[in-house]
């Protein structure tokens, strides 16, 4: 069987609605998301969002964060390569 569709989020109730329903649908992840969510804030003390950040002091941070997740885990470092640190950055400063 084929399937094919698209995701599409209705937000007409509003955003707290949304989310109550969503949990409805799905309480595992949503009680995942709770526990990483308070992991972060333990580790980072403060989570904060910050939409379209272009900051390159916080993006560094985020790939070595992400590279050592690689390292502590055994998995394949697939940012170690220079092709990828190259299109990596050339996605991100993409308008």
């Amino acid at each position: 069987m084929t399937r094919v569709g698209a995701n599409m989020t209705d937000l007409s109730a509003g955003w707290e609605t949304y989310i109550a329903t969503q949990e409805e649908y799905w309480p595992k992840h949503f009680k995942k998301l709770r526990r990483v969510y308070r992991k972060a804030e333990r580790e980072f003390n403060e989570v904060e969002f910050i939409w379209d950040d272009r900051s390159d002091a916080r993006f560094d941070q985020i790939i070595q964060m992400k590279r050592q997740q690689y390292n502590d885990t055994g998995l394949h470092d697939v940012l170690k390569a220079d092709w990828a640190k190259k299109l990596i950055d050339r996605l991100r400063h993409f308008e």
